[in-house]
């Protein structure tokens, strides 16, 4: 090729990348990063012949995934990327849902790097574990030993909520106990020690303080809790006095309770109301007017 000859063809490929701007391309449309990259990327140097590479990405650029993704549509790159960047990746979570971990619940709203953890630009993202256990450690340590046979986590758990589906037949929940937060007496899932949900004490006083300083425990008659109060609430509505030695009757129905039931201070500087009072006898609580004055 002479000179002159050489020197035209060079000022046809200058004149054509100046004018890429102002023109339509004649191959496919230079678009996204494409459009700033130099003729001489694709067209070989000296020509203005369209480019012996074939029109795939792979046909210009490296798999950098080293062929991890070649049974998904030939390996093609625009399955996940687009022209104007490699970042970010157009891989969802409906594409999630063809690989053999569907992306439910939070799943769906965790990053990638929740999972597939490493340095960046990650490029291999196989993942060999789909369990919970494989990313979730267990906070129950063996308590539900024999429900992991069955089912793992998903026997109580599921993706869209830490909280169990728990049937609490074993022991029903009524009254305020319905609307009792679980870690209220299980104890709280992160904690130092696993939360406890075998061997709950099922009577109330193995959760419930005694506030009447153990009058109904340490002398007869005993009584349990739930033989005055309900689930429902701690107050009592209504108490039967015929349950007890001293029936109220005349003037004494009428009576207020703490008229005859006053708190009472105890030696540890609390204080608690004397429900047994340990005396029945009408001059235990009133004077006799007919003592004789001198």
């Amino acid at each position: 090729m002479s000179t002159v000859v050489a020197f035209v063809v060079g000022l046809l490929i200058a004149v054509g990348a100046t004018a890429r701007a102002d023109a339509p391309h004649p191959g496919p449309p230079l678009t996204g990063g494409h459009a700033k990259l130099a003729c001489s990327a694709c067209h070989d140097q000296g020509t203005t012949k369209p480019p012996s590479k074939g029109k795939q990405c792979a046909s210009c650029h490296e798999d950098k995934h080293h062929g991890e993704f070649a049974e998904r549509g030939h390996g093609e790159c625009a399955q996940c990327h687009s022209v104007a960047g490699f970042a970010p990746a157009l891989f969802g979570a409906s594409q999630h849902a063809t690989t053999r971990f569907v992306l439910e619940g939070k799943h769906a709203a965790t990053p990638c790097s929740g999972c597939h953890r490493g340095a960046r630009p990650r490029l291999g993202w196989q993942l060999g574990a789909t369990d919970c256990l494989d990313c979730h450690s267990n906070p129950h340590d063996q308590q539900f030993a024999k429900e992991m046979v069955d089912g793992g986590c998903a026997h109580c758990h599921n993706a869209a909520s830490w909280s169990p589906r728990v049937e609490h037949a074993s022991w029903p929940l009524a009254g305020a106990h319905a609307h009792t937060a679980c870690a209220a007496c299980h104890g709280e899932p992160k904690s130092k020690d696993p939360a406890a949900f075998r061997g709950i004490p099922r009577e109330c006083e193995g959760c419930h303080d005694d506030l009447h300083a153990g009058q109904f425990r340490q002398t007869a008659p005993v009584k349990p809790c739930k033989a005055c109060h309900g689930a429902d609430s701690f107050k009592i509505a209504s108490f039967d006095h015929k349950q007890t030695r001293y029936p109220l009757e005349g003037a004494h129905v009428a009576l207020a309770c703490d008229a005859c039931h006053a708190k009472t201070e105890l030696r540890n500087g609390q204080s608690t109301v004397r429900w047994r009072l340990g005396y029945i006898r009408c001059k235990d609580c009133h004077a006799n007017p007919h003592v004789e004055k001198r």
